[in-house]
């Protein structure tokens, strides 16, 4: 299977919803797209990093490539993931507006006990740039930073305090020096503030122009249209087979249309628009089309086993 897969992570205090614009850009750009969803404000960055690290996995048994965009915080968990599992080189890394070398605001707003408490463990370790070094990877190749110059902006509170803490250039949030990494690959600015950042239309024209060069997308390494016509075709035929239903779990199913799973439900994987969705509240998976129809819905093992045994029939 040759085929290429986004995967998106918002910052802190952020919900997947700030990526869906990106993610919608990613998709008409013939990706598989997995807009990650953590929560931010309870785990801290090693817990969320390996996390990532179990999606990260399973969208690679199924992809040739796999790349990461990831806004603020999000880049901080993927160089953690790289630290922790020994990853010395990823296909590719947009990193948007992260604070790689901790945070001067972090270290000014979160000094207070009240403001650590509602934004979580990860308020603390944003605010020490030793302890970045020491717990985080240092990507060597493939990865491009995108950092903001918009300084002041009512769309973000933080920038009402941050003139006078603060060297500009900044977003309001990150100063730009904060953003950068010894080896990058690309490095641009855009005049965008932090919140937003991640929606503005030049960010997510240069992250798609990037990630597909590095793909080589333009020239041979996407599915042509037909094929994936074709491989949906039997993905649906091998969902009705019944020797392929007898090993589901036992609960049974009635296909239905859903709404993609935009607030309950984070994704595991995306193949071809076929997704493996885990509910946050429950913790049961499902399987949906690419019409975003339920095939199959139960435990996270017995659902994870069904898409290698279609992805498997399909390769034959």
């Amino acid at each position: 299977m040759n085929s290429n897969c986004i995967i998106l992570i918002h910052g802190l205090g952020r919900l997947k919803s700030s990526m869906s614009k990106l993610e919608e850009a990613f998709i008409n750009a013939n990706f598989d797209v997995v807009n990650w969803s953590y929560p931010s404000r309870k785990l801290n960055i090693t817990n969320t990093a390996h996390k990532l690290y179990d999606v990260f996995k399973i969208n690679s048994d199924y992809h040739n490539n796999v790349y990461f965009v990831t806004h603020s915080l999000g880049g901080i968990i993927v160089r953690r993931m790289m630290n922790i599992f020994n990853i010395k080189k990823l296909d590719g890394i947009i990193m948007i507006a992260p604070p790689n070398n901790a945070s001067a605001l972090a270290r000014w707003i979160f000094q207070y006990p009240i403001i650590q408490k509602i934004m979580g463990p990860v308020s603390q370790e944003l605010m020490d740039k030793k302890y970045i070094d020491k717990i985080c990877a240092f990507p060597e190749t493939g990865v491009m930073i995108i950092a903001g110059t918009k300084s002041l902006s009512s769309h973000n509170p933080n920038s009402w305090i941050s003139q006078t803490v603060l060297k500009r250039p900044h977003d309001g949030t990150v100063t730009v020096e904060e953003t950068k990494l010894p080896s990058m690959e690309k490095f641009i600015t855009v005049k965008a503030s932090h919140t937003f950042i991640a929606s503005n239309s030049d960010v997510i024209k240069e992250a798609v122009t990037f990630i597909k060069k590095k793909s080589n997308m333009e020239e041979t390494s996407m599915l042509k249209k037909n094929e994936i016509e074709l491989f949906e075709k039997i993905l649906t035929k091998i969902i009705k087979n019944k020797n392929i239903l007898e090993k589901f779990p036992s609960m049974p199913n009635i296909e239905m249309e859903t709404k993609g799973g935009k607030v309950f439900w984070t994704n595991l994987a995306n193949v071809q628009g076929w997704k493996i969705q885990q509910n946050i509240i429950f913790k049961n998976c499902r399987i949906l089309d690419p019409q975003n129809k339920r095939r199959a819905w139960g435990g996270k093992e017995q659902m994870l086993q069904s898409f290698r045994e279609i992805a498997s029939e399909q390769k034959k």
